[in-house]
């Protein structure tokens, strides 16, 4: 059981440093990751905080790969969803992940790019559940036996062609963020998982 309680903390911990990264990115001016543009969009035109529309479009992904093979959905994945949310709409009004210069927006957009990916790395090692996107990129995978990064880069583009139509922030954030975010994630993961 206490094994069970550090877990979900660590979900809660990486929920925490996955939302400042998008706080940080959505701050920066650059453009968020693919999925921050989309709910950044989205939440402009049904006038709802950014995080809980995050919490919205997530909880929504996760109850469809959950009705279609629920092996990929763990209570991490729904506290996950929430937690994310739940903190972006506290950090990002706060003064401090809020650049005042272009410099440091630069720098802002650099740290929200390496806490994202860390945050994901922390959150998947806790091992409660796959987030709303990579559950979704899991069942396409098996269902079309199409590459994951194929499968990953379409979902990507879809999300950041809708979220940029519907009013959200596509820039030079948006290419860094899918660069950068799986291979940090993955060294993160790696880091964590030889400590152990």
């Amino acid at each position: 059981m206490k094994d069970y309680i550090k877990r979900i903390l660590i979900v809660i911990f990486g929920a925490f440093v996955m939302g400042t990264g998008i706080v940080l990115f959505i701050n920066s001016g650059f453009g968020g990751d693919p999925l921050s543009v989309f709910n950044q969009g989205l939440a402009l035109k049904i006038k709802l905080p950014l995080g809980t529309v995050a919490q919205i479009v997530n909880i929504s992904i996760i109850f469809i790969v959950f009705l279609i093979d629920r092996s990929h959905v763990g209570i991490g994945s729904v506290i996950n969803a929430i937690t994310v949310g739940m903190f972006i709409n506290l950090l990002i009004n706060v003064p401090l992940l809020k650049p005042q210069s272009f410099g440091m927006s630069i720098v802002g957009l650099l740290i929200g790019v390496v806490l994202l990916g860390v945050g994901i790395g922390i959150y998947l090692t806790a091992e409660l559940g796959e987030g709303s996107i990579e559950g979704l990129m899991m069942i396409l995978n098996e269902r079309t036996k199409i590459d994951i990064k194929w499968i990953r880069i379409v979902i990507d583009t879809i999300l950041t062609i809708t979220g940029y139509f519907l009013g959200g922030t596509f820039g030079v954030g948006t290419i860094a963020g899918a660069l950068c975010t799986g291979p940090i994630t993955e060294f993160t993961l790696k880091s964590l998982e030889g400590n152990n």
